[in-house]
């Protein structure tokens, strides 16, 4: 079956009949593919900048671990209103574009469980299943794969207010021009438009 021209007849369905519509991509990221961005993403705000440090320190661990400093500083200082994990991640995707989709995959690597093998709960080379269950019950996929979409990220390397802010930056906050290096230096570490990053969840 996975050979078969059946198969591959399928796989050239999907791809037709592909639309924003029917694409993963969140709605807000596919309101801004339609809706580009007038203005520049505000960060003056200390605790943004705050916010931001946090998450690219976090970047090589979990949401968890994010989540626990986060909940540190904010009990030593109550007044700070430090962004949570999700909006310091959606902050950062809405400045630099990049913002991945999850797929689960083969744990072997063989295949990714998407077009025609959407629904499949095994490999159909290896045979192992999709899925470990929690003891929760719940179904969790083993092994998942990132993709960088190419639409918002050419967006946002063609938007011109992100030239502003920086020379805003540079000019006037030189000493926040480190950071914002920094988390250029970063998206551009971690960005790959053709390749998977492989996320590993057994």
């Amino acid at each position: 079956m996975y050979h078969s021209d059946s198969f591959t007849q399928q796989l050239i369905h999907e791809l037709k009949k592909a639309t924003l519509d029917n694409d993963k991509l969140e709605q807000n990221v596919i309101n801004q593919l339609w809706n580009p961005m007038a203005e520049p993403v505000d960060i003056s705000d200390p605790d943004v900048w705050l916010s931001l440090n946090l998450f690219m320190a976090c970047s090589n661990a979990s949401e968890a671990t994010y989540s626990a400093v986060r909940d540190s500083v904010m009990r030593r200082f109550p007044g700070n209103d430090i962004l949570s994990y999700y909006l310091a991640k959606k902050m950062v995707a809405d400045i630099s574009g990049v913002d991945a989709m999850l797929d689960d995959m083969c744990i072997n690597s063989c295949t990714a469980f998407v077009g025609p093998l959407a629904d499949a709960t095994e490999c159909p080379e290896c045979r192992e299943p999709r899925y470990k269950i929690a003891k929760s019950g719940k179904k969790l996929p083993r092994q998942q794969a990132s993709t960088i979409p190419l639409g918002p990220l050419l967006q946002a390397l063609d938007g011109h207010h992100k030239a502003q802010l920086l020379s805003y930056i540079v000019t006037r906050r030189p000493k926040r021009f480190l950071m914002c290096s920094a988390l250029c230096h970063w998206l551009t570490a971690s960005m790959t438009i053709y390749s998977v990053e492989v996320i590993s969840a057994s």
